[in-house]
């Protein structure tokens, strides 16, 4: 249902990937165990699966007979959990899944029978929280939702009308903090907003603007995204620390999104892309407070980050590049900016949108 370039329904900028960061300080082991999640195309007909990737494993989700995507991945106590999204072939929809440890759970839609996704996961303490959507039944308006151990939860739009949407989640000082958008009827745009507790939400800007990650470091707050810059009439990749933006620089003109943020120290990493209006190809970037960097791939072809983590010294992103040699699209990471390590063997197309190192 959802892959993670950027979507433009009613010329209004909706989602796309979603997106991950995280951040893990121990330098005592010498080889972490990487996990990344997310898509492969190996399904029946070529369908889409949802798929983990640790430290040269591969582990499809399904059984490939319908289709599948894994957008989050956390690692807790031992316990691997992953969010995305499953076909439901008797309903005929697609329902917000967790896997845990790769069984499924259905997560219920609150609103009745139609399609649901979640995009965002975080474990705390012995509780499992989720974001995504749910359109209720016999309606195409979604609302932002999230489950905590499985109950869902709607969160309201700041404008009072029903249709949002929540990306990823951040459970830190007691606190439940949430990422996503929610549509302004004022401006016909959808609006980057923060939830906390489940609160009304808070709009972040008075444009349009997406709001795709989520960190917390002390009693700062991070979000990542991308806003509307009237004056380029791009789209521009944007941090608010605590409600206020800055825009990030790339060496292109073109539309730039902000998948992912992680925050270490007094460090603020942030991953993803950049749609080069001169060349029309995507360029995968990474950000260390605010300076940027073009992440190396094959320049004449698509390449995207979607996540970020930070482990000891070291700065992982994934996402995906072009393979010239498997003639394929193959999810990836890059380790401080080298050369890509592949994770899929580009036999199909496949992508990443997320990491966690442990």
């Amino acid at each position: 249902m959802k892959c993670f370039k950027a979507i433009f329904p009613a010329a209004v900028l909706l989602l796309t990937l979603s997106l991950c960061g995280c951040v893990n300080t121990a330098i005592n082991s010498p080889q972490p165990t990487i996990y990344v999640a997310g898509v492969n195309a190996s399904g029946i007909r070529g369908s889409y699966v949802a798929t983990t990737w640790a430290n040269g494993r591969t582990t499809a989700l399904t059984d490939g007979m319908s289709g599948s995507e894994a957008y989050s991945i956390a690692v807790s106590g031992g316990e691997v959990y992953v969010s995305g999204s499953m076909y439901n072939a008797t309903s005929g929809t697609y329902a917000a899944t967790m896997w845990k440890n790769g069984v499924a759970t259905a997560l219920p839609n609150s609103r009745g029978v139609n399609n649901a996704e979640a995009f965002g996961i975080a474990v705390f303490d012995s509780d499992v929280y989720a974001t995504g959507y749910e359109y209720p039944a016999l309606s195409t308006v979604t609302t932002a939702t999230f489950w905590k151990n499985g109950t869902a939860s709607v969160l309201p739009n700041p404008t009072g009308t029903t249709q949002a949407w929540a990306e990823k989640i951040v459970v830190a000082n007691n606190n439940v903090y949430i990422a996503g958008i929610a549509y302004n009827p004022t401006i016909s745009a959808y609006i980057a907003t923060i939830w906390e507790n489940g609160g009304t939400g808070t709009a972040l800007s008075a444009n349009a603007s997406i709001a795709y990650a989520i960190a917390i470091s002390g009693s700062d707050v991070y979000v990542s995204g991308s806003a509307y810059n009237p004056a380029t009439g791009y789209y521009t990749a944007t941090i608010w620390k605590n409600g206020v933006a800055s825009l990030l620089p790339t060496n292109h003109a073109g539309n730039s999104f902000v998948y992912a943020i992680a925050v270490s120290g007094s460090d603020v990493y942030a991953a993803g892309y950049l749609s080069d209006a001169t060349t029309g190809h995507e360029v995968a970037y990474s950000w260390k407070n605010g300076a940027s960097t073009a992440l190396p791939a094959d320049a004449s072809n698509d390449a995207a980050a979607s996540a970020i983590a930070v482990y000891g010294n070291d700065v992982y992103a994934a996402g995906y590049e072009w393979d010239a040699t498997k003639n394929n699209v193959v999810a990836c990471y890059w380790k401080n900016g080298a050369t890509a390590v592949e994770v899929s063997d580009g036999t199909v197309e496949a992508w990443a949108e997320s990491i966690f190192v442990q």
